[in-house]
């Protein structure tokens, strides 16, 4: 009886957290959505060495690429810099995680006695039907979100608009 009264506790709290509850259920479904998409479809896994960076491409069955994790190194295996990016069909960029965190050395450890915290932030885009980048939003942990539009000019050239939005207006 216990766990469940914790179960359903912990499930109150974080959905009181939220906007509404729809907006706490849409969102961890979006999420789950694409994370299953990746499961189910993934038919092989690539990788790319260098001396500062990894990147880890996940292919599909059909061969188009599905994830990217690119991981950024300061130093030995301290990563400071990841992203997670998820392509749609047309292996365009839809939804990326990014992930900093400082790296600090056993010298600096000591002596600023400092903690290395961790910056998270969502980014999602949206196409025209040229495959254009139409928009974009970027959700930061400090509850506020930026939408950027973008139009082209005859020329092609983009003109790119910013602007603030609500925290629930993520995936409008």
């Amino acid at each position: 009886m216990r766990i469940f009264l914790i179960i359903g506790l912990l499930t109150f709290s974080e959905l009181l957290a939220a906007q509404s509850w729809c907006d706490a259920i849409i969102k961890h479904r979006a999420y789950e959505s694409l994370k299953r998409i990746v499961d189910e479809n993934t038919e092989r896994a690539d990788s790319l060495k260098t001396k500062d960076s990894l990147v880890v491409t996940y292919y599909s069955k059909t061969g188009k690429i599905i994830k990217q994790e690119n991981h950024h190194f300061r130093g030995d295996s301290c990563t400071y810099d990841q992203s997670i990016t998820y392509f749609n069909r047309d292996n365009l960029a839809e939804f990326i995680e990014h992930f900093e965190q400082p790296c600090l050395t056993e010298e600096e450890r000591r002596t600023d006695s400092s903690f290395e915290k961790l910056t998270y932030w969502y980014e999602r885009f949206m196409y025209d039907s040229a495959k254009r980048v139409s928009g974009r939003v970027r959700w930061y942990p400090t509850v506020k979100a930026r939408r950027f539009e973008y139009s082209y000019d005859t020329d092609g050239k983009m003109n790119q608009r910013s602007s603030k939005i609500k925290e629930d207006e993520f995936w409008n």
